[in-house]
């Protein structure tokens, strides 16, 4: 944060990485959109994490300073330089100019939220 690449941070607690973005999108005029390759940690709360939002004009400068070498292109590379970087990070997706929280699985799109929606949600309406 201190070099100026980050836009915005948020821990992943109660509710995990999916109340993190819903937060994110929701304290925005913006959405997100992200692409997993499974559903399985979405909810999970996750100790000592953060989501953090840099721009892709950023993100080589960002990829440098966590030690990834740099050209990432295949996938498998980036699981293998996952596990052997001391920071465990994975992109997950982009910021968007619809107010929506998207969701999708392997490239599909298995889910999406409006701001309102998520508003409602977390009123418990």
């Amino acid at each position: 944060m201190n070099k100026q690449l980050a836009v915005s941070c948020h821990d992943i607690s109660d509710g995990g990485l999916f109340v993190t973005l819903s937060e994110m999108v929701l304290d925005s005029s913006f959405g997100a959109e992200i692409s997993l390759s499974t559903l399985e940690n979405l909810f999970a709360p996750q100790k000592s994490s953060f989501v953090l939002e840099v721009p892709l004009k950023h993100k080589a400068r960002f990829e440098k300073l966590l030690g990834i070498p740099r050209p990432l292109s295949l996938r498998a590379k980036q699981s293998n330089l996952i596990k052997d970087s001391l920071i465990h990070h994975m992109f997950l997706g982009k910021v968007t100019a619809r107010r929506k929280f998207e969701v999708k699985l392997r490239n599909k799109l298995v889910a999406t939220w409006s701001s309102d929606e998520l508003a409602k949600a977390f009123r418990g309406l």
